[in-house]
């Protein structure tokens, strides 16, 4: 394959690390990692800049669950989005794992578990960092972890991304 190919051939993966307001935010943010730089939620940024994400209120109409939202749906405390080139063929995979869970309920269980430390887990929902964990590892490039993805932080999740290569964009 030819240089010019090769770079047409490249897609990337852009998560969105926030900090929000709220209590609920202020416990995933204290017992979810480091106690520097701590994010409470995390969305899949997609090519279009609209956000796929598991959120645990209604926003902009739609329920709660995974949905697309749009961009500024919220009002954030703090903001980082890593990106991470991949090929078009791990994009396309982690993109039909991300569609095919819109409408998937919300993981209330696996917020009171995180917290205590506990995987409570509810099969079929979600919690914004196990989505996007899941997301990365149908792209291939979130291998095994030694934790269940529910049991991911979005402040474990960044700091995971980051080590396998995504950057600040």
């Amino acid at each position: 394959m030819g240089e010019e190919a090769a770079r047409m051939s490249l897609a990337v993966l852009r998560l969105q690390f926030v900090a929000a307001s709220g209590l609920s935010s202020w416990l995933i943010e204290r017992f979810g990692g480091t106690p520097e730089d701590e994010f409470s939620h995390v969305d899949i940024m997609l090519p279009d800049g609209s956000l796929l994400g598991a959120r645990n209120e209604s926003i902009g109409g739609k329920p709660p669950g995974v949905q697309i939202r749009k961009q500024g749906y919220d009002v954030w405390r703090r903001r980082v989005v890593l990106a991470l080139p991949v090929s078009a063929q791990a994009a396309a995979a982690a993109m039909r794992f991300g569609v095919a869970q819109i409408d998937s309920g919300y993981d209330q269980s696996a917020i009171c578990g995180f917290i205590l430390d506990k995987n409570w887990h509810a099969k079929g929902k979600w919690i914004c960092s196990a989505f996007a964990t899941a997301y990365l590892q149908a792209a291939g490039f979130m291998r095994e972890l030694i934790v269940e993805p529910q049991q991911v932080s979005p402040n474990g999740l960044a700091l995971a991304f980051s080590a396998i290569g995504a950057r600040a964009v």
